[in-house]
Protein backbone atom coordinates (compact mmCIF):
# COMPACT_ATOMS: atom_id res chain seq x y z
CA UNK A 1 0.00 0.00 0.00
CA UNK A 2 1.27 3.47 -0.97
CA UNK A 3 -0.45 6.80 -1.52
CA UNK A 4 -0.62 8.99 -4.61
CA UNK A 5 -1.74 12.60 -4.92
CA UNK A 6 -1.49 15.10 -7.74
CA UNK A 7 -2.98 17.87 -9.82
CA UNK A 8 -3.02 18.67 -13.55
CA UNK A 9 -4.01 22.05 -14.97
CA UNK A 10 -6.43 22.02 -17.88
CA UNK A 11 -5.69 25.61 -18.80
CA UNK A 12 -3.00 27.86 -17.33
CA UNK A 13 0.21 27.00 -15.49
CA UNK A 14 -0.24 25.90 -11.88
CA UNK A 15 0.56 28.11 -8.94
CA UNK A 16 2.40 25.47 -6.95
CA UNK A 17 1.75 25.85 -3.23
CA UNK A 18 4.55 23.69 -1.84
CA UNK A 19 3.75 23.99 1.87
CA UNK A 20 0.05 23.31 1.32
CA UNK A 21 0.78 20.45 -1.09
CA UNK A 22 3.10 18.72 1.40
CA UNK A 23 0.54 19.20 4.16
CA UNK A 24 -2.12 17.53 2.01
CA UNK A 25 0.35 14.80 1.07
CA UNK A 26 0.80 14.11 4.79
CA UNK A 27 -2.91 13.18 4.97
CA UNK A 28 -2.06 9.95 3.14
CA UNK A 29 1.21 9.29 5.02
CA UNK A 30 -0.46 6.35 6.78
CA UNK A 31 -0.60 4.63 3.39
CA UNK A 32 3.15 5.05 2.91
CA UNK A 33 5.12 5.79 6.10
CA UNK A 34 8.59 4.92 4.75
CA UNK A 35 9.20 7.80 2.35
CA UNK A 36 7.55 10.62 0.47
CA UNK A 37 8.34 12.83 -2.49
CA UNK A 38 6.94 15.07 -5.21
CA UNK A 39 7.72 16.22 -8.74
CA UNK A 40 6.29 19.37 -10.24
CA UNK A 41 5.99 20.75 -13.76
CA UNK A 42 4.45 24.00 -15.05
CA UNK A 43 1.06 22.32 -15.51
CA UNK A 44 1.29 19.28 -13.26
CA UNK A 45 2.37 18.16 -9.79
CA UNK A 46 2.70 14.56 -8.57
CA UNK A 47 3.15 13.39 -4.98
CA UNK A 48 3.77 10.00 -3.41
CA UNK A 49 3.98 8.35 0.02
CA UNK A 50 5.80 5.04 0.01
CA UNK A 51 5.36 1.74 1.79
CA UNK A 52 8.57 -0.07 0.87
CA UNK A 53 8.03 -3.70 -0.17
CA UNK A 54 10.21 -4.19 -3.26
CA UNK A 55 13.68 -2.64 -3.54
CA UNK A 56 13.90 -0.90 -0.17
CA UNK A 57 16.64 1.45 -1.42
CA UNK A 58 16.24 4.97 -2.73
CA UNK A 59 16.23 3.51 -6.24
CA UNK A 60 12.62 2.57 -5.57
CA UNK A 61 11.56 6.04 -4.40
CA UNK A 62 8.73 7.91 -6.08
CA UNK A 63 7.62 9.83 -8.01
CA UNK A 64 10.03 7.98 -10.31
CA UNK A 65 11.45 9.80 -13.33
CA UNK A 66 12.89 8.10 -16.41
CA UNK A 67 16.58 8.42 -17.22
CA UNK A 68 15.94 11.00 -19.93
CA UNK A 69 13.73 13.06 -17.61
CA UNK A 70 10.73 12.96 -19.95
CA UNK A 71 8.45 10.58 -18.04
CA UNK A 72 7.21 10.44 -14.45
CA UNK A 73 5.19 7.84 -12.57
CA UNK A 74 3.52 7.92 -9.15
CA UNK A 75 2.26 4.44 -8.40
CA UNK A 76 0.37 2.54 -5.71
CA UNK A 77 0.13 -1.21 -6.09
CA UNK A 78 1.93 -4.35 -7.18
CA UNK A 79 2.63 -5.79 -10.63
CA UNK A 80 3.11 -9.45 -9.73
CA UNK A 81 4.62 -10.56 -13.03
CA UNK A 82 7.08 -7.66 -13.22
CA UNK A 83 10.13 -9.95 -13.44
CA UNK A 84 8.82 -11.58 -16.63
CA UNK A 85 7.93 -8.20 -18.12
CA UNK A 86 11.35 -6.85 -17.19
CA UNK A 87 13.11 -9.53 -19.24
CA UNK A 88 11.35 -8.38 -22.40
CA UNK A 89 12.14 -4.73 -21.70
CA UNK A 90 15.83 -5.53 -21.17
CA UNK A 91 15.82 -7.19 -24.59
CA UNK A 92 14.60 -3.87 -25.95
CA UNK A 93 17.67 -2.13 -24.46
CA UNK A 94 16.04 -0.59 -21.39
CA UNK A 95 18.50 -0.23 -18.50
CA UNK A 96 17.23 -0.59 -14.96
CA UNK A 97 18.75 1.15 -11.95
CA UNK A 98 16.78 -0.73 -9.30
CA UNK A 99 14.74 -3.87 -8.66
CA UNK A 100 11.24 -2.46 -8.21
CA UNK A 101 8.08 -3.19 -10.16
CA UNK A 102 7.61 0.58 -10.40
CA UNK A 103 10.52 0.92 -12.79
CA UNK A 104 9.19 -1.95 -14.92
CA UNK A 105 5.79 -0.27 -15.14
CA UNK A 106 7.42 3.06 -16.02
CA UNK A 107 9.46 1.70 -18.92
CA UNK A 108 6.66 -0.59 -20.09
CA UNK A 109 4.37 2.42 -20.47
CA UNK A 110 7.10 4.35 -22.28
CA UNK A 111 7.58 1.46 -24.69
CA UNK A 112 3.97 0.47 -25.36
CA UNK A 113 1.70 3.15 -23.95
CA UNK A 114 -1.64 2.27 -22.27
CA UNK A 115 -1.75 -1.14 -23.98
CA UNK A 116 1.09 -2.32 -21.70
CA UNK A 117 -1.45 -2.64 -18.88
CA UNK A 118 -3.03 -5.60 -20.66
CA UNK A 119 0.19 -7.53 -19.89
CA UNK A 120 0.23 -6.58 -16.20
CA UNK A 121 -0.99 -9.03 -13.58
CA UNK A 122 -1.63 -6.94 -10.50
CA UNK A 123 -3.52 -4.29 -8.57
CA UNK A 124 -2.74 -0.63 -9.04
CA UNK A 125 -3.64 3.03 -9.12
CA UNK A 126 -1.12 5.35 -10.73
CA UNK A 127 -0.43 8.47 -12.75
CA UNK A 128 1.96 8.48 -15.70
CA UNK A 129 3.12 11.78 -17.19
CA UNK A 130 4.74 12.40 -20.57
CA UNK A 131 6.47 15.78 -20.34
CA UNK A 132 7.19 16.06 -24.06
CA UNK A 133 3.57 15.56 -25.10
CA UNK A 134 2.14 17.17 -21.94
CA UNK A 135 -0.05 14.09 -21.55
CA UNK A 136 -1.08 12.36 -18.32
CA UNK A 137 -2.67 8.95 -17.84
CA UNK A 138 -4.35 8.00 -14.55
CA UNK A 139 -5.16 4.29 -14.18
CA UNK A 140 -7.13 2.12 -11.79
CA UNK A 141 -6.88 -1.67 -11.74
CA UNK A 142 -9.37 -4.02 -13.33
CA UNK A 143 -11.67 -4.64 -10.36
CA UNK A 144 -10.88 -1.59 -8.23
CA UNK A 145 -8.72 -3.09 -5.48
CA UNK A 146 -6.77 0.17 -5.18
CA UNK A 147 -8.71 3.39 -4.50
CA UNK A 148 -8.54 6.38 -6.83
CA UNK A 149 -10.57 9.58 -6.37
CA UNK A 150 -10.60 12.71 -8.50
CA UNK A 151 -12.26 16.07 -8.96
CA UNK A 152 -12.39 18.55 -11.82
CA UNK A 153 -12.61 21.99 -10.27
CA UNK A 154 -11.64 25.42 -11.59
CA UNK A 155 -9.90 24.01 -14.68
CA UNK A 156 -7.80 21.59 -12.63
CA UNK A 157 -8.04 17.83 -12.22
CA UNK A 158 -6.93 16.71 -8.78
CA UNK A 159 -6.58 13.04 -7.84
CA UNK A 160 -5.57 11.05 -4.76
CA UNK A 161 -5.79 7.72 -2.97
CA UNK A 162 -7.98 9.39 -0.34
CA UNK A 163 -10.61 12.10 -0.60
CA UNK A 164 -9.26 14.46 2.09
CA UNK A 165 -6.24 15.83 0.15
CA UNK A 166 -8.51 16.72 -2.79
CA UNK A 167 -10.87 18.70 -0.57
CA UNK A 168 -8.12 20.48 1.31
CA UNK A 169 -5.84 21.38 -1.61
CA UNK A 170 -8.66 22.73 -3.77
CA UNK A 171 -10.65 24.32 -0.97
CA UNK A 172 -13.75 22.49 -2.15
CA UNK A 173 -16.68 22.85 0.21
CA UNK A 174 -17.67 19.51 1.74
CA UNK A 175 -21.24 18.78 0.67
CA UNK A 176 -22.75 15.39 1.46
CA UNK A 177 -24.01 13.47 -1.57
CA UNK A 178 -27.37 12.27 -0.28
CA UNK A 179 -27.92 10.02 -3.29
CA UNK A 180 -24.75 8.09 -2.40
CA UNK A 181 -25.81 7.83 1.23
CA UNK A 182 -29.11 6.34 0.07
CA UNK A 183 -27.23 3.91 -2.21
CA UNK A 184 -25.05 2.86 0.71
CA UNK A 185 -28.04 1.86 2.83
CA UNK A 186 -29.48 -0.10 -0.10
CA UNK A 187 -26.36 -1.66 -1.63
CA UNK A 188 -23.61 -1.06 0.98
CA UNK A 189 -21.73 1.21 -1.42
CA UNK A 190 -22.27 4.26 -3.64
CA UNK A 191 -23.37 3.44 -7.19
CA UNK A 192 -21.04 3.79 -10.21
CA UNK A 193 -18.42 6.52 -9.73
CA UNK A 194 -20.23 8.49 -7.03
CA UNK A 195 -18.77 9.14 -3.56
CA UNK A 196 -20.27 10.43 -0.32
CA UNK A 197 -19.24 13.98 -1.32
CA UNK A 198 -20.48 16.09 -4.19
CA UNK A 199 -17.81 17.15 -6.71
CA UNK A 200 -15.61 14.17 -5.77
CA UNK A 201 -15.73 11.12 -8.04
CA UNK A 202 -14.21 7.65 -7.92
CA UNK A 203 -12.50 6.38 -11.06
CA UNK A 204 -14.36 3.21 -11.98
CA UNK A 205 -12.45 -0.10 -12.03
CA UNK A 206 -11.00 -1.06 -15.40
CA UNK A 207 -10.87 2.58 -16.54
CA UNK A 208 -8.24 5.26 -17.03
CA UNK A 209 -8.25 9.01 -17.45
CA UNK A 210 -6.38 10.56 -20.35
CA UNK A 211 -5.52 14.25 -20.11
CA UNK A 212 -4.20 15.55 -23.41
CA UNK A 213 -4.30 19.02 -24.97
CA UNK A 214 -6.34 20.23 -21.95
CA UNK A 215 -9.05 17.67 -22.73
CA UNK A 216 -10.14 14.95 -20.30
CA UNK A 217 -11.27 11.57 -21.59
CA UNK A 218 -12.25 8.55 -19.52
CA UNK A 219 -11.63 5.26 -21.28
CA UNK A 220 -12.46 1.65 -20.42
CA UNK A 221 -9.58 -0.77 -20.96
CA UNK A 222 -10.94 -3.99 -19.42
CA UNK A 223 -14.30 -5.65 -20.15
CA UNK A 224 -15.46 -8.40 -17.79
CA UNK A 225 -18.20 -9.47 -20.19
CA UNK A 226 -15.57 -10.34 -22.83
CA UNK A 227 -13.87 -12.70 -20.40
CA UNK A 228 -17.10 -14.62 -19.77
CA UNK A 229 -18.03 -14.66 -23.45
CA UNK A 230 -14.96 -16.81 -24.14
CA UNK A 231 -16.14 -19.48 -21.68
CA UNK A 232 -19.24 -20.70 -23.51
CA UNK A 233 -18.14 -24.37 -23.62
CA UNK A 234 -18.20 -26.60 -20.51
CA UNK A 235 -14.82 -28.40 -20.20
CA UNK A 236 -15.78 -30.72 -17.37
CA UNK A 237 -15.32 -30.80 -13.60
CA UNK A 238 -11.74 -32.18 -13.62
CA UNK A 239 -10.51 -29.39 -15.90
CA UNK A 240 -11.92 -26.66 -13.66
CA UNK A 241 -10.60 -28.27 -10.45
CA UNK A 242 -7.09 -28.54 -11.92
CA UNK A 243 -7.29 -25.04 -13.37
CA UNK A 244 -8.45 -23.57 -10.06
CA UNK A 245 -5.58 -25.23 -8.19
CA UNK A 246 -3.00 -23.92 -10.67
CA UNK A 247 -4.44 -20.40 -10.52
CA UNK A 248 -4.52 -20.47 -6.72
CA UNK A 249 -0.90 -21.62 -6.50
CA UNK A 250 0.24 -19.08 -9.08
CA UNK A 251 -1.66 -16.25 -7.39
CA UNK A 252 -0.23 -17.00 -3.94
CA UNK A 253 3.29 -17.55 -5.26
CA UNK A 254 3.28 -14.13 -6.89
CA UNK A 255 2.15 -12.51 -3.65
CA UNK A 256 5.02 -14.03 -1.71
CA UNK A 257 7.53 -11.97 -3.74
CA UNK A 258 8.79 -9.35 -1.28
CA UNK A 259 11.94 -7.77 0.15
CA UNK A 260 10.35 -7.67 3.61
CA UNK A 261 8.82 -10.33 5.86
CA UNK A 262 5.54 -11.87 4.73
CA UNK A 263 2.61 -12.88 6.95
CA UNK A 264 -0.99 -13.80 6.32
CA UNK A 265 -3.80 -12.24 8.34
CA UNK A 266 -6.78 -14.51 7.84
CA UNK A 267 -10.20 -15.12 9.34
CA UNK A 268 -9.91 -18.89 9.78
CA UNK A 269 -12.71 -19.87 7.40
CA UNK A 270 -12.61 -22.30 4.50
CA UNK A 271 -10.92 -19.91 2.07
CA UNK A 272 -8.34 -18.90 4.68
CA UNK A 273 -7.50 -22.53 5.39
CA UNK A 274 -7.01 -23.21 1.67
CA UNK A 275 -4.70 -20.19 1.33
CA UNK A 276 -2.62 -21.14 4.40
CA UNK A 277 -2.23 -24.76 3.31
CA UNK A 278 -1.20 -23.65 -0.18
CA UNK A 279 1.42 -21.30 1.28
CA UNK A 280 2.84 -24.13 3.39
CA UNK A 281 2.93 -26.35 0.30
CA UNK A 282 4.72 -23.73 -1.79
CA UNK A 283 7.24 -22.75 0.89
CA UNK A 284 7.97 -26.29 2.00
CA UNK A 285 7.84 -25.35 5.67
CA UNK A 286 5.46 -24.17 8.32
CA UNK A 287 4.07 -20.69 7.83
CA UNK A 288 2.41 -18.71 10.58
CA UNK A 289 -1.01 -17.32 9.71
CA UNK A 290 -2.75 -14.94 12.12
Amino acid sequence: MCGIFGQISLKNNLKFKKRKFLKCLSYIAHRGPNDQGYKNYPKAIFGHTRLSILDLSKRGSQPMVSGDGNYTISYNGEIYNFEELKINLIKKKYKFKGKSDTEVLLYGLIEEGPSFIQKCNGMFAFSFHDKRKNTTLIFRDRIGIKPLYYSIYKNKLTFASNIKPIHEYNGIKKIINLQSVSSYFSFRQPINNETFFKNILSLEPGHYIQIKNSKVKIKKYWHLEKIFSKSHKDKGEKYYKDKLKKLLQSSIKYRLISDVSVASLLSGGLDSTIISSTINELMGKNFLAY
